[in-house]
């Protein structure tokens, strides 16, 4: 070998051989880096045109490329209530893609990303609080708007629930967005409605609510109307398009979801059993009546149905509505009794704004304990897979049914501990938000029991530091 290289690049000869490799290599090296160089720049390039052209699809085109669940195309505009409110609106069918619609809000509509997410259910017809809980319920409902970002969503019609948040709002002027999603058709004066594309309607002289539907509530900032033809009965209609949206921000945005219900029928149950099975909060407004009330009567019973037929009669022990209720307990119990918080005006520091809050960090603090525990099962769950402690391998370096398992085995063991992974980052981050909106909302008690739950490190300490600027701030 050293007679070789000798050869090759002994000598004046050999030496000028060897600058002319090097050089030929270091030209080759710098040829492949200029070429990654432009085809990152490329990339680049595309990815901006991409994102500038989606931009303008939904800011400046956006419900032009929508229709109707007809085919036709569909509607959007503002509707004008009188007395200067002034309210956005777009109606498509149910089938639109919850992305398409949360690009409209954000893009067409200009709303700001939401710190919180905050929906509401409850009853569609008229109904009245307690003195106390309606003070509660409006205190704490502007308390948690006035000092945050936080969207509000609900039914969006003049009646029940949707009209007492609408007013409850509108009685302190806060601007918080305040989205309606409504079954189109089942709104009264739709038809005024119609041919609107791009345009300002009045909207004046509808129905009151009734069998056949409901006018809008003029204090709400936004209407999404769901569309879903003339086949079945509208009422309903809505919520599959409406759970979708609210779980694309949970998912994508890692905005933070609470359910407040607010007294409520048959099609509360079905919402509430949803969002729980989604692993979202639900705080239940104890003392409003209605499903709010068997709710809770049933899971602080210990799933008995002689509770609820004690609290609300017989309307909700029906065998379809007990199986319901069954499904909410089993599920509450399952999230370690996190999933559901109950609000009572007989709690000695009843706050709402305060219990919206807990209700999210419990349920995060539980899922990360959840994964906690996972952590240390791993190898039982390698167990699991039929994995023998003993050797695995063959001679001749042949891999034997038993080591693939185990490399497979090891595969999804680091699968899951990337997903664990990124679920603690995930939760990490909703408790940091969370701890900025107890600065916001001036909840030190909640503020000082997040802080706990954060753990420690460099996130810990940016978190606190920005708190503490925030808390100096206001």
């Amino acid at each position: 070998l050293g007679r070789l290289t000798k050869s090759l690049f002994g000598g004046g000869e050999g030496r000028a051989r060897w600058s002319i490799m090097r050089a030929a290599n270091k030209s080759s090296r710098s040829a492949a880096l200029e070429a990654e160089d432009a085809a990152r720049r490329a990339a680049a390039a595309l990815i901006q045109k991409r994102f500038r052209d989606q931009t303008f699809l939904h800011r400046d085109v956006g419900p032009t490329v929508m229709c109707l669940k007809g085919g036709a195309r569909a509607l959007w505009g503002s509707i004008n209530f009188g007395r200067a409110r002034q309210s956005s609106f777009l109606a498509c069918s149910d089938t639109t893609s919850a992305p398409l619609i949360a690009h409209i809000f954000q893009l067409h509509w200009s709303l700001p990303t939401p710190e919180m997410i905050l929906s509401v259910t409850g009853g569609a017809q008229d109904f009245e609080l307690t003195p106390r809980l309606q003070s509660l319920f409006t205190n704490g409902l502007t308390h948690v708007a006035g000092r945050s970002n936080v969207w509000i969503i609900t039914g969006g019609t003049d009646s029940g629930v949707m009209k007492l948040v609408g007013n409850a709002m509108a009685s302190v002027g806060h601007k918080n967005p305040i989205i309606g999603i409504a079954p189109y058709m089942a709104t009264n004066g739709r038809d005024l409605l119609n041919g609107c594309h791009g345009d300002t309607v009045k909207y004046g002289g509808v129905a009151p609510a009734g069998r056949q539907g409901a006018p809008l509530n003029p204090n709400h900032s936004h209407f999404l109307l769901v569309d879903a033809g003339t086949q079945r009965s509208p009422f309903g209609t809505e919520i599959g398009l409406r759970n979708e949206l609210e779980s694309y921000f949970r998912k994508t945005k890692r905005t933070p979801l609470v359910l407040l219900v607010v007294q409520g029928g048959p099609g509360t149950m079905t919402t509430v059993a949803a969002t729980a099975k989604a692993g979202d909060p639900v705080v239940i407004l104890v003392d409003s009546g209605g499903a709010a009330t068997a709710i809770a009567a049933y899971c602080e019973g210990g799933g008995s149905l002689d509770a609820v037929r004690e609290t609300v009669g017989e309307k909700f022990a029906d065998e379809k509505k007990a199986a319901q209720l069954q499904q909410i307990y089993e599920l509450h119990k399952a999230s370690g009794n996190t999933l559901l918080t109950f609000f009572s005006i007989d709690s000695v520091d009843a706050d709402l704004s305060a219990s919206l809050l807990d209700a999210i960090i419990k349920v995060h603090t539980a899922g990360a304990d959840k994964e906690s525990l996972a952590g240390g099962t791993a190898v039982g769950g390698r167990a699991e897979l039929g994995v023998d402690a003993t050797a695995v391998t063959s001679s001749a370096g042949f891999t034997s049914p038993r080591a693939e398992v185990s490399e497979r085995s090891s595969h999804a063991e680091a699968s899951q501990s990337n997903g664990r992974e990124r679920r603690a980052v995930a939760s990490h981050s909703v408790a940091v938000r969370m701890l900025m909106l107890a600065v916001n909302w001036n909840l030190p008690e909640n503020a000082s029991r997040i802080i706990g739950r954060l753990g420690t490190g460099v996130g810990y300490r940016v978190a606190v530091k920005e708190a503490l600027q925030r808390a100096l701030f206001l």
